[in-house]
């Protein structure tokens, strides 16, 4: 390898966020080059520093735009980014379907024991009564 090997160092790995770069474009998943570049170009213009020099935030604003664009522009990102966000789509159907078998089962425990109630009350009611005769 020589002493070449290490002046070159191999680029890092970019990393994906754990923000969905669709929600910053404000995009559907199945949105083509075309209209990423496009939704892009618009948004910039609103939150471009330049345009915006008494926001604090409108360079961070603008990085993150920016970096949703290069994100979904490139296949390789992107098919990662999809794998994950249909990732935690499927997540949240679970935890929904979830939910609604806790809420059934918690609705039926509660009647049980609601009927449970009544029953003991009923008998003793019924026990005081011949407890007095």
């Amino acid at each position: 390898f020589g002493s070449s090997f290490f002046l070159f160092p191999m680029p890092p790995k970019p990393e994906i966020p754990e923000w969905d770069p669709y929600t910053v474009l404000d995009l559907p998943p199945d949105a083509d080059a075309k209209a990423i570049k496009s939704r892009y170009r618009k948004a910039a213009l609103d939150v471009h520093p330049d345009r915006n020099p008494d926001d604090p935030h409108a360079e961070e604003k603008f990085a993150k735009l920016t970096r949703a664009k290069d994100l979904l522009l490139d296949p390789h990102l992107r098919a990662k980014i999809d794998q994950r966000v249909e990732a935690r789509a499927e997540r949240s159907a679970r935890q929904a379907k979830q939910d609604g078998q806790r809420r059934k089962l918690r609705e039926e425990l509660e009647a049980r024991e609601r009927q449970a109630e009544e029953d003991r009350l009923a008998r003793l009611a019924v026990a005081r009564g011949i407890a007095r005769q």
